[in-house]
């Protein structure tokens, strides 16, 4: 439980460090805080597709670095509390259309993208046998 515990602390930091830098890019570019969370969300879902769907079967990493990877590094990067008070704020303010499109968009594009993610994830695990 110890080992668990550790490695889902420290790629969780790993996760929040990148999600930090990604926000800090896409709002200096783009200025929306909303843009970036829905970005990192969406990448985070495909990475995470991706990872459970092949990468991490084909490499069978120890099941405290398994945990790590996908409850600490893609929890710590992708954002959903951070979608949740987006959404929140949208509505206060009356944005309706644009709250509706936010979470639903979020929500749709997410599961779109881990489906892509874990179909290449596949992929990849089945190539594997030609590799060896």
């Amino acid at each position: 439980m110890v080992k668990r515990s550790l490695s889902v602390a420290i790629f969780a930091f790993i996760g929040g460090i990148a999600r930090l830098f990604l926000q800090n890019i896409s709002n200096n570019i783009l200025g929306q805080t909303l843009t970036a969370t829905i970005l990192i969300n969406i990448l985070g879902a495909f990475l995470l597709g991706m990872l459970s769907g092949g990468l991490l079967t084909r490499f069978s990493p120890s099941e405290p670095l398994n945990v790590g990877i996908t409850t600490g590094l893609m929890g710590g990067f992708t954002t959903f509390s951070s979608f949740e008070l987006d959404t929140d704020k949208t509505l206060i303010a009356h944005h309706l259309g644009i709250s509706g499109m936010y979470f639903v968009g979020t929500i749709l594009i997410g599961i779109i993208f881990a489906v892509i993610g874990r179909k290449i994830g596949e992929y990849i695990l089945s190539k594997g046998a030609d590799w060896e």
